[in-house]
């Protein structure tokens, strides 16, 4: 802190009178006129727009500030800067003013103040003082002071004793000049304007700062050069100033006549000097900063000189400086590790530092541009920042999306030497989720809060506050603790009175939350005071500072709960978010809460309730319903909620119906969820409150050889198909996916938003393959069920079907044969798989999938094994055959011709691939045969094949389909005289084929097996001597016969035969070889 000192003035200096010395010279000026700025201030320019200013202006903006007089156009003006502080004082400072080789050094500055001559508000303790300081002393002396006169109120003064009260000149609205007198000499001058202005109107206004001077004469001889890179020093190769000072004989700064070009070259060192190596003393002025110089060698001893050759100065060189190394690499510091999607992180730094010391190199100052390496959202905020002495400083980062992410620095030359990493967690979503005053017992009052987030939220960490608002008054709050998991509610009652109704306790025991239907409620994160309750609030129910009484919000006896759409908190309470319905204590149903997300685009969903004792308009009461009782637009429309009868689908009777478990139902689901003309798109959350189903469940299903029946999963837990309780019925479950064949439509089991040209498809499971990933069904997925026969089937799902805390891990079993094989065309592709398995047939068995055709009546593309003229989705085939399996494979895609209510075929470009070819056995050959061109394709060796489907229109058979009206399972065949599949895929098992060796021989031999031990194939050869009837079995070691590899006649010669005891048991067993009465048997051993 500078101290303050006296400087008597001269008996003549007259303040208020404009006036100079004799020859003096205008050294400096600040007129606020073109916005750049010469001085700095203590705080930011401000105008709060209510009579608080600190700013340069032009008088408008300011509340009818007026002053006459402007020296131009622009001012700087201030006024009642209480408002930034309670009493507080703010500096303009004009930092060093050049004042080499002048004297009688002079202040000129206009001054005025807004009054109409009544009304001064003046009071003691306001004041503006200008104040100075010579070559940076540490001293500032007083120079011009206005203060108060004494008294309050009144009009400032000029202060000539500097006594703290104005005695002298008036300051009035009219702009007039001061010129206060600078005691001393010197190289540079700083000027500091505090300015304590704390009532009402209290103002200043300051125009056109300029400091004069005379000067000292006599010319310079002799060139300095003064400073090097600010007295630090330069690194290689990075620009640094050099100072050039014109001086007489003894070292004194002297003003040039004429404009002196200086050149800079190298005094000593090894390297050579670059950049900008010339500049010019301007006329009347001693020095010149030459910007841009460069060094290109790290050592010490290092001097540049200055030359002017033209004016006759003497050279001068510079005391000698060290070059160091220059920064070799970026280096990212104190990189947060955790934050908070769309919340800005930590601030972290950039250095540039050296690469031998890992030092930072104080003169890099370039600009650092930070981007993101890996992860799936945006980065946000300031991501190129100018390094200040090496050092970069990130403060304003955000990442958008929950993930990992990583991140780099570049300069454009160099980088960050290793990427740094953060988790960003998901923002804590607490919602109020409903407030309830029962009409018949007022102890059953709680108020629910939900976690719509996907991370739980512990309050150990995040703050919240719980508060309550009597009447518009009083107000209480509570800082909740514990925790709360994503889905789930936490709820807040008094617990004796929430224990006696609801027959559990609350999470936390608040007698806050009995609150009458008139009161508020809200969340907020900072309790200081009340005044940080309710200007931190997250979320809210009710008005702060209003009575509910006749308010929209009003919910006494009874309950508010919000709508399940809504997933995000809310700081304004909305009225459209809420549904108010009276309500005693048996309606009330805190803490459950189950949701769904429907993602895609509009179409046919098949869905189900895992919440006991609900109303399908409890479900779906937040998305378009309509042509049934109690739907949104009960007389129009066509129906678009449908249950099954066993036959075909019929309209639900009643919205208000409650749902039954287990049982499946289809809904049409529109974007635009109030039919007002504007889609609010997808996805969309259906969310039910209530009691979970539990028990065993046992739908009744329809009675019938093939029938089907639409169930559902009746938990809020995934359940695994394959153990469920099945009697009569086929192995395989339908799962209808409305994205399900759509490019891009999420992957296995997920739907996604990939515009109107959304397929959908059925998602098989027969407990080996199929496109239902392990046979999971997801909470509130209905699915379909077929009869295996006209017998009595059943189903029974029990909680023990349940998957294990969400993951699901089956037992390990012998790994299945499979191919899946996969057609793209356009947005559209489809799937069918082939599994060989011990209980396989060529013929339809029961492990089967029937190819169904889509639910929605929309464009699709159907890839196909066909049996009879039956299409399946998957066809169960044996792992054990002779020769070869010939099957056949049926491609189509079709158009909707919606004037006729059909699908048609038609043509284009198709791409066959068969992406999983799993555990196939090494001597399987496996080809697609193209029928119409004669193409054979290995696909073993090969990965796809491309075709063109030709278009005929010919229209599918089946009954006539419109967008809203649905079919039950329609399963798809070869049309009637129609064209045989296009394709065979042939097996061919080369494990049952004889290769005969070498030259004939002269004994009857067998081989011992290679390799021995094995898993699961070996190799046997064999000889015969003379031709005639051969036969080679396999024994076990109860001499049952197992398999036989060769019978039938064979030629003299050698013979090698493979054997795959992929379904044996580890263990002995024996190879027998007979050819007429000769017998040879040999042992070997298998070993799983």
């Amino acid at each position: 802190m500078k101290k303050i000192t006296t400087l008597l003035f001269t008996a003549f200096m007259l303040f208020g009178l404009s006036g100079s010395l004799m020859g003096q010279e205008q050294i400096y000026i600040e007129d606020f006129e073109d916005g750049t700025v010469g001085y700095t201030t203590s705080v930011a320019e401000f105008n709060d727009g209510d009579g608080d200013f600190f700013t340069r202006t032009d008088g408008s903006g300011l509340g009818g500030y007026t002053v006459s007089n402007v020296q131009g156009t622009y001012f700087f003006a201030a006024m009642d800067l209480d408002g930034d502080g309670e009493n507080s004082e703010q500096t303009l400072t004009f930092s060093d003013i050049n004042i080499a080789g002048y004297e009688s050094l002079e202040l000129r500055v206009y001054l005025a103040e807004d009054d109409d001559g009544t009304n001064q508000d003046w009071d003691a303790g306001d004041f503006v003082h200008f104040d100075y300081d010579i070559d940076d002393s540490g001293t500032f002396t007083e120079l011009l002071w206005v203060e108060n006169p004494g008294g309050t109120n009144a009009a400032p003064q000029i202060d000539t004793d500097f006594d703290g009260i104005g005695d002298g000149t008036e300051i009035t609205d009219t702009f007039a000049q001061f010129t206060p007198s600078i005691s001393g000499t010197g190289g540079s001058l700083d000027l500091k304007i505090t300015i304590k202005l704390d009532d009402g109107d209290t103002d200043i206004a300051i125009d056109n700062v300029e400091i004069w001077g005379t000067s000292t004469g006599g010319s310079p001889t002799q060139l300095a050069v003064t400073e090097i890179n600010g007295g630090n020093s330069p690194s290689v190769d990075t620009s640094f100033d050099v100072v050039v000072q014109a001086q007489d004989g003894s070292g004194t700064p002297l003003n040039v006549s004429s404009d002196t070009d200086i050149t800079l070259s190298l005094g000593t060192g090894n390297g050579a000097v670059g950049g900008t190596l010339t500049g010019t003393i301007s006329n009347g002025t001693n020095q010149t900063t030459i910007t841009g110089v460069t060094y290109n060698t790290a050592e010490s001893g290092v001097t540049v000189t200055a030359s002017d050759d033209a004016s006759g100065l003497s050279s001068g060189t510079s005391s000698s400086f060290e070059v160091l190394e220059a920064a070799g690499k970026l280096v990212i510091k104190d990189f947060p590790s955790n934050g908070i999607e769309n919340a800005t992180i930590n601030s972290f730094t950039v250095e540039a530092q050296r690469n031998s010391d890992n030092s930072i190199d104080l003169n890099y100052s370039e600009d650092i541009t930070i981007s993101k390496a890996s992860g799936s959202g945006s980065i946000s905020g300031t991501v190129t920042k100018s390094a200040v002495n090496g050092v970069a400083t990130f403060n304003d980062i955000s990442f958008d999306q929950v993930d990992s992410y990583t991140i780099d620095a570049t300069d454009g030359t160099l980088t960050s030497a290793t990427s740094s990493s953060i988790s960003v967690a998901e923002a804590p979503k607490l919602i109020i989720s409903e407030v309830a005053d029962p009409g018949d017992i007022f102890e059953g009052r709680f108020v629910e809060l939900f976690n719509a987030g996907s991370s739980t939220i512990d309050f150990s960490s995040d703050t919240y506050y719980f508060v309550k608002q009597v009447n518009g008054g009083t107000i209480y709050e509570t800082q909740l603790t514990g925790s709360v998991d994503p889905g789930e509610t936490y709820l807040l009652a008094d617990q004796a009175d929430f224990n006696a109704n609801y027959g559990f306790n609350p999470d936390l025991d608040i007698a806050d939350a009995n609150a009458n239907g008139d009161d508020a409620y809200w969340l907020a994160t900072d309790g200081t005071d009340d005044a940080s309750l309710k200007s931190n609030i997250v979320d809210i129910y009710g008005v702060v500072d209003i009575d509910g009484t006749g308010e929209a919000w009003e919910y006494e006896d009874a309950r508010a709960v919000r709508k399940n759409n809504i997933s995000s908190a809310n700081p304004t309470w909305t009225s459209s978010e809420w549904m108010i319905t009276s309500a005693d204590v048996a309606d009330m149903t805190p803490g459950e809460r189950f949701e769904l997300e429907i993602s895609g685009t509009e179409g046919w969903r098949i869905v189900t309730a895992p919440i006991s004792n609900k109303t399908y308009d409890d479900l779906l009461g937040n998305i378009w319903t309509q042509g049934i009782t109690n739907s949104d637009a009960p007389s129009n429309g066509t129906p678009n909620v449908q249950v099954f009868d066993g036959s075909g689908f019929n309209a639900v009777g009643n919205l208000a119906s409650t749902m039954n478990a287990g049982i499946g139902f289809i809904t049409y689901v529109y974007s635009d969820d109030d039919y007002d003309g504007s889609a609010e798109g997808f996805p969309k959350t259906l969310s039910v409150s209530g009691t979970a189903n539990t028990g065993t469940v046992t739908p009744t299903l329809t009675s019938g050889a093939d029938a089907w029946t639409l169930v559902g999963n009746p938990y809020t837990s995934t359940i695994d198909w394959d153990d469920l309780g099945k009697t009569d019925l086929t192995v395989t479950v339908y799962v209808y996916d409305h994205s399900y064949g759509t490019i891009n439509g999420g992957g296995n089991d997920v739907a996604a938003d990939v515009g109107e040209s959304t397929v959908g498809g059925y998602r098989t499971w027969n407990g080996t393959v199929g496109s239902l990933t392990d046979g999971l069904i997801v909470p509130f997925q209905g699915f379909w069920v077929q009869n295996a026969s006209s017998g009595s089937p059943a189903l029974t799902i029990e909680e023990a079907d349940k998957s294990t805390g969400g993951t699901f891990y089956k037992e390990s079993q012998d790994a299945p044969v499979a191919i899946k094989l996969h057609g793209q065309m356009d947005n559209m592709y489809s799937e069918s798989f082939l599994s060989f398995t011990e209980n396989g047939e060529v013929a339809k068995d029961n492990f089967d999938g029937l190819k169904l055709s889509p639910l929605d009546f929309r464009p699709y593309l159907s890839v196909a094994i066909v049996t009879g003229d039956t299409k399946l989705d998957i066809n169960n085939l044996p792992n054990a055959f002779e020769d070869e399996l010939s099957i056949p494979i049926s491609v189509e895609a079709f158009a909707t011709d919606n004037e006729e209510g059909t699908w048609v075929n038609r043509g284009g470009e198709v791409t066959l691939s068969w992406p999983v070819m799993k555990n196939l056995p090494d001597e399987w050959s496996v080809t697609l045969n193209d029928t119409k061109t004669g193409a054979k394709v290995n696909m073993r060796t090969s990965e796809s094949y491309v075709f063109d489907l030709a278009e005929t229109q010919k229209a599918k058979t089946g009954p006539t389909m419109t967008i809203l009206n649905p079919q039950p399972p329609q399963a798809e065949r070869m049309a009637k005289g129609g064209e045989r599949p296009r394709f065979t895929v042939t097996v061919t098992n080369n494990s049952t084929t004889n290769t005969e060796l070498g030259d004939t021989p002269q004994a009857f031999t067998l081989e011992q097996n290679y390799p021995n031990p094995f898993n699961p194939t070996t190799s046997i050869q064999y000889s015969v001597a003379k031709a005639g009837e051969v036969q080679l079995s396999i024994y076990n070691v109860m001499g049952q016969q197992v398999e036989t590899l060769v019978s039938g006649n064979k030629s003299a010669g050698s013979y090698r035969v493979s054997w795959n005891a992929a379904n044996m048991a580890s263990g002995i067993y024996y190879y027998r070889l007979q050819a007429g009465n000769e017998v040879i048997t040999r042992q070997m051993t298998l070993i799983k």
